[in-house]
């Protein structure tokens, strides 16, 4: 199992970030919502923590800003999306954009843990 990481979630809203953070509650990691931060201040928000990857919501809006957030300020940062919907064009279009990967509702802890797993690790494994 990976070590306790620093999540941050931006741009999730409603339901889907409370289903998210009832599947990332057990998991064991530090994890931070902020549901007010609008897409223009993230990269001011991703120099001010420590995260180790970051889940964002699935709108267009979101996860443009996200990405070239990320990419300008912590770039290899990654950036999981988060939707209601299991939709195969919405989860090529996120994987061709940038993002690290993508998940839909309803969420599995499993599920989380094992991307956690993977992303948190290559990312350790890339600053090594």
């Amino acid at each position: 199992m990976t070590a306790e990481a620093n999540i941050l979630v931006l741009g999730v809203e409603g339901d889907l970030a409370s289903e998210l953070a009832g599947a990332l509650a057990g998991l064991k990691h530090n994890v931070v919502f902020e549901f007010d931060t609008a897409p223009g201040d993230f990269p001011a928000r991703l120099r001010s923590t420590a995260a180790d990857l970051v889940f964002c919501g699935h709108k267009p809006e979101v996860l443009e800003a996200m990405l070239v957030a990320a990419g300008h300020v912590r770039p290899g940062l990654p950036v999981v999306v988060v939707s209601d919907k299991a939709e195969v064009p919405a989860w090529l279009d996120a994987l061709e954009a940038g993002a690290a990967d993508y998940c839909a509702a309803p969420f599995e802890s499993a599920h989380l843990g094992w991307i956690l797993e993977c992303l948190i690790t290559r990312v350790h494994v890339a600053s090594a």
